[in-house]
């Protein structure tokens, strides 16, 4: 009947008649996936949403939806209940993700206190899944997958146990370049981590455990780049103290892809690690190296 969207959400509205259901269902489709746990929690919080995995308004992807039932006060259509699910749909595009926001916002001051307006997400813990010897992977203990299905949290992993196949670390005067490779690497199918592709998920978030635990634990290799403003900036020295710490951890096994904008010495990361130059390959030529290697490792 009617579509519409806002920044985070598309949403879809359709009639439905059939046995005893006669009424209206307003479809939810988050553009940013995974949806983060306090998303999640927030429509849980709202209460009358349900998961749909294969949609048909939106290309048989998951969904949320919510039904509203149609009531009839009196012998003639307008004298139902249709103006005011009209009206509720069209407010989604002003109302819905402020609503949402709000909730989240409320729920960030409350923790403050040591309180939570909203549920408390699952722990996940991880352990390791493979020998030492030939480097640590980890999953989570409690599995959070996203699939047709099944409700969506951030913690999606695929069969081995990392949430993401590749975190790109850098300053943001490489953003432009970075950009591109990210996204021509998601879109030849695999789980990428950058932060633009995450807003929601970021937002209201404590980023410095957050990244710690994207590039110490959650990605199977860390794309890092290179250069002065990498070196020198507080939040990416953040994230190549966690993505080091992962390769020590690995004891020798790949996992910093380093991508030299410039050469630059940087702490713990030794000259004899193996790089690229983007001296000498343009972005594409460096996503299609990684795309190579990343499938070279789902085929190994």
């Amino acid at each position: 009947m009617k579509s519409a969207e806002d920044e985070h959400f598309q949403f879809a509205m359709t009639w439905i008649e059939g046995g005893n259901d006669k009424g209206w269902t307003i479809h939810y489709r988050p553009k940013h996936m995974p949806m983060s746990q306090d998303f999640s929690a927030a429509l849980n919080f709202i209460g009358g949403f349900t998961e749909f995995g294969e949609c048909p308004e939106f290309g048989f992807d998951s969904c949320w939806w919510r039904f509203t039932e149609f009531r009839n006060g009196g012998e003639s259509f307008f004298d139902s209940n249709a103006e005011y699910a009209h009206r509720c749909f069209d407010a989604h595009v002003t109302n819905f993700s402020l609503g949402i926001r709000n909730l989240l916002e409320a729920n960030a001051i409350v923790r403050k206190v040591g309180l939570h307006l909203l549920p408390l997400p699952k722990a996940v813990r991880y352990v390791a899944t493979q020998p030492a010897q030939t480097g640590i992977k980890l999953r989570p203990s409690t599995a959070m997958n996203i699939s047709k299905g099944s409700a969506p949290a951030v913690q999606q992993s695929d069969d081995s146990g990392f949430k993401y196949d590749v975190a790109f670390s850098f300053a943001g005067t490489e953003r432009e370049i970075v950009e591109i490779i990210a996204t021509r690497v998601r879109d030849a199918g695999f789980d990428v981590f950058y932060d633009n592709f995450y807003p929601e998920q970021l937002w209201g978030e404590d980023l410095a455990a957050l990244f710690d635990r994207i590039y110490r634990r959650e990605a199977r290799f860390c794309a890092m780049f290179v250069s002065r403003e990498y070196a020198e900036r507080i939040w990416t020295t953040h994230e190549r103290r966690s993505a080091t710490a992962r390769a020590l951890a690995e004891r020798g096994a790949a996992y910093i892809l380093p991508v030299y904008v410039e050469q630059v010495d940087i702490d713990g990361l030794p000259p004899t690690l193996g790089h690229i130059s983007l001296a000498e390959r343009s972005a594409d030529d460096v996503a299609d190296l990684l795309i190579r290697k990343l499938s070279s490792r789902e085929l190994g």
